[in-house]
């Protein structure tokens, strides 16, 4: 069995998962995947070659799969939507804003993790960023911290 390596992404927030192939996932390497996870917020698991059904399966054993409201899964993998940008789109693409959180508006039954998977990355990896809103909270003065306790 091959080790899991991890490398903290920059500003506290996530990590790069090295020296794993989602094609030939062990149960225990799916559980470390998730604890990392759990305490990183979010995971980078780069160059990997994997189809829908591999990707799908791999979702699927870190929680439990929600259908996106919004937008129509594959046919054959109901809970993967392909968002493709194409050289002649001109305004901003599916999600882009100052900021934006995936499915949060759905209260209850969101999903636990969101994940992307990423075809032709630009170069510099393109302009999604992650942030943690548990490291913000963290950072913010004892004074704030307390006016903002039973905030929903």
């Amino acid at each position: 069995m091959n080790s899991i390596f991890i490398t903290p992404g920059q500003n506290d927030v996530g990590a790069y998962i090295n020296g794993i192939d989602l094609n030939k996932l062990s149960e225990n390497q799916t559980k470390e995947i998730k604890n990392i996870l759990n305490q990183y917020g979010v995971v980078f698991i780069k160059e990997q070659n994997i189809d829908p059904n591999t990707y799908q399966n791999f979702a699927k054993s870190i929680g439990e799969l929600v259908a996106y409201p919004r937008l129509k899964g594959l046919e054959k993998n109901p809970f993967i939507n392909v968002i493709e940008r194409k050289p002649e789109d001109k305004n901003l693409a599916f999600g882009s804003s100052w900021l934006h959180q995936d499915t949060s508006y759905l209260g209850k039954d969101r999903p636990r993790y969101t994940m992307l998977m990423g075809i032709e990355i630009p170069k510099g990896q393109g302009n999604t960023i992650f942030s943690s809103g548990f490291k913000a909270y963290e950072k913010l003065p004892e004074k704030i911290k307390y006016k903002i306790k039973d905030a929903t």
